[in-house]
């Protein structure tokens, strides 16, 4: 009886192993039918945020070179950048670039402190005083800003480690060409809590000097408000003028 019941078992076990080997090669077929991939097909999207950077930089290293190509953290926040976040001062820049906060100055927004110091100021490469809530940096005046964590390049001598901010002003350089073509400009009138208020205006006016193109940048600002805090009144004037030309 037990011979008979081993014979069963074994018997069984073979009727079980002889249909997965027919069934196997049926399912890979079917598997290999319905899951062939004939075409595929990869789609992107434009910079729709403005935050890719695309144009070359001497600000690192003292050469142009692209950013992508640039092994050190560096964020550039241009114009349109700061119209689409909003972006009325250098405290505003911790919400786009990483490793940024603010400083606390009695809410005068003059620098910004990267990696636990204070950010050194450069304008257009060349290093500006130490603003500890001196008088608001005028980001309304810049056509970028490139936002460098971590120490200087030797080419701009002794800085701080934390990082520093390189202020691109506006100048007469056109959209669709080199330099602005025609009259044109803005103006704009703020007024806010504790008594916010701030006028701004710019100008551009294209200029034919000796012969060459030419571009001129006119840019004025002008704060008269109150603060949050006690005894604070914030009010300053600045003004900026700043001329583009090709030479030869």
């Amino acid at each position: 009886m037990n011979g008979k019941r081993t014979q069963l078992k074994y018997y069984l076990l073979g009727l079980t192993a002889l249909s997965g080997l027919i069934s196997a090669p049926v399912l890979a077929q079917e598997a290999t039918e319905d899951d062939a991939v004939t075409e595929v097909v990869v789609t992107g999207a434009r910079d729709l945020a403005g935050v890719k950077q695309k144009r070359s930089t001497s600000s690192v290293f003292g050469i142009d070179k692209p950013l992508v190509d640039t092994p050190r953290a560096v964020t550039e926040i241009s114009d349109k950048l700061l119209s689409r976040y909003s972006i009325k001062s250098v405290y505003d820049f911790t919400a786009v670039a990483a490793g940024t906060y603010t400083g606390s100055y009695f809410g005068v927004p003059g620098s910004l402190n990267i990696r636990g110091t204070m950010a050194d100021n450069y304008y257009n490469g060349f290093q500006g005083l130490s603003n500890f809530a001196n008088y608001p940096t005028p980001v309304d005046a810049t056509s970028s800003i490139e936002i460098v964590r971590g120490p200087t390049s030797p080419v701009y001598g002794a800085g701080q480690v934390g990082g520093f901010m390189n202020f691109i002003p506006k100048t007469g350089y056109g959209e669709g060409t080199k330099y602005v073509s025609e009259l044109g400009g803005d103006a704009s009138i703020t007024i806010g809590s504790y008594g916010e208020k701030v006028v701004t205006g710019n100008l551009s006016v294209p200029v034919d000097w000796k012969g060459n193109s030419a571009g001129l940048h006119i840019f004025a600002k002008a704060e008269d408000s109150d603060s949050f805090y006690k005894g604070m009144h914030p009010s300053s004037e600045v003004a900026q003028i700043a001329f583009a030309s090709d030479l030869g």
